[in-house]
């Protein structure tokens, strides 16, 4: 519910918008198959690529890739799912 959905989110001190989508409108929207599924937009609020499923996004892996997205601002999509991000 949105009440425990706000405290993991004040517990961890997020600082991006997080989504509840209750009436599944994104979802359907977005096409979105599994939960959760993360998004990488960028700075023009690009969706530059996508995740379906849990993911380590403070992995080494994911560090690198979120800093390359920063750096190199390219217009290529990210291969998010070839990289190994998952939680084992």
């Amino acid at each position: 519910n949105e009440d425990r959905i706000q405290e993991y989110v004040n517990d961890k001190n997020l600082t991006f918008p997080v989504l509840l989508d209750q009436d599944q409108k994104i979802r359907k929207q977005y096409h979105v198959m599994g939960l959760p599924t993360s998004y990488l937009i960028d700075g023009e609020g690009k969706i530059r690529g996508y995740a379906s499923g849990a993911r380590t996004w403070d992995s080494a892996d994911s560090h690198s890739l979120l800093l390359s997205l920063k750096r190199n601002g390219s217009n290529d999509d990210l291969q998010v799912d070839r990289i190994s991000m998952q939680d084992n």
